[in-house]
């Protein structure tokens, strides 16, 4: 599918580049541009210990272009733990490392909902 949707979006207008952002991946995806994004996460060190690894997993399988949610999608959701918010400087302290991480990644999207502090 994202073959053809690529294909698609490149014949309608040539000089633009395609960016496309999905939950799965597949091998080969990387020639059309995909980035795979980890899904909704929560905030929490150990959620972020694990997509540290999932990213250098990508990495390695050939998938260069992987993202997660900097900061979590949702603070107190998806095993998030931080209950002041973005106010909890425990909370601010691992939004700046994934921010670190991410940094190293060749993209960087943000859920622009929400101010972190």
């Amino acid at each position: 599918m994202m073959d053809a949707l690529h294909a698609n979006l490149r014949r309608e207008d040539a000089k633009r580049r395609v960016y496309m952002l999905t939950r799965s991946a597949f091998a080969g995806q990387q020639r059309t541009g995909a980035t795979t994004w980890s899904g909704d996460i929560g905030a929490s060190w150990e959620i972020y210990r694990k997509q540290i690894g999932a990213g250098v997993n990508f990495s390695m399988a050939g998938l260069p272009y992987w993202t997660f949610d900097i900061g979590g999608f949702v603070i107190g959701a998806y095993g998030g733990v931080f209950s002041r918010g973005g106010k909890d400087p425990a909370y601010q302290e691992l939004y700046t490392r994934m921010f670190q991480f991410r940094r190293l990644r060749a993209d960087l999207p943000l859920p622009w909902f929400r101010d972190p502090a």
